[in-house]
């Protein structure tokens, strides 16, 4: 899916599993990513990553307000391709969502460049990531601008939290990590 000035709001989208165990994801956006809002879904045992979004670029975008119960991969997976580029991520905001039971890492986020802040700006608030196989809220790559406050991540199986990207103006505070 492209996801330009897109709305994807109130869908429930269940059981995309292949009898091997694998399947599909629940969401996938696969080109660029921009003024695009992802929220009030419900997914529920899709095979690989709940919401997944391997664009060349994810700009000015908010996955908001999903409910991800037992993905198979990842609960939302936000990746994009062109990360060595200074725009790759841009204004982004992830908030208010559910993820768990996922078969890896509840929320992860990666490959932003650290180039310089006026490009960067993510911020992962509010959410959820409870039961998940390995990290609850894993951050990749640099971020400048990076913002994850008042999340609850709980008895996952590795990490409750990781980060080991580098940038400038980071703040991570009033989250509840606890196993």
């Amino acid at each position: 899916m492209s996801g330009i000035n897109a709305i994807c709001s109130n869908n429930y989208v269940s059981g995309l599993l292949s009898k091997s165990g694998g399947g599909s994801h629940g969401i996938r956006f696969l080109n660029t990513v921009m003024r695009t809002v992802v929220s009030g879904n419900i997914i529920n045992s899709v095979g690989g990553t709940g919401i997944y979004m391997t664009p060349d670029k994810i700009q000015e975008s908010s996955i908001s307000g999903n409910v991800i119960k037992s993905p198979g991969s990842r609960g939302i997976w936000l990746s994009p391709l062109e990360a060595g580029e200074d725009d790759a991520m841009e204004a982004v905001s992830v908030s208010n969502n559910s993820v768990c039971d996922a078969g890896s890492d509840g929320i992860r986020v990666e490959g932003a460049t650290q180039n310089d802040a006026r490009y960067q700006c993510v911020s992962i608030n509010g959410n959820r990531a409870l039961r998940n196989g390995v990290r609850g809220i894993r951050v990749e790559g640099g971020h400048d601008g990076l913002m994850v406050l008042g999340n609850t991540s709980r008895n996952n199986s590795d990490l409750n939290f990781s980060s080991g990207s580098g940038g400038a103006h980071v703040v991570i505070e009033n989250n509840f990590f606890e196993d």
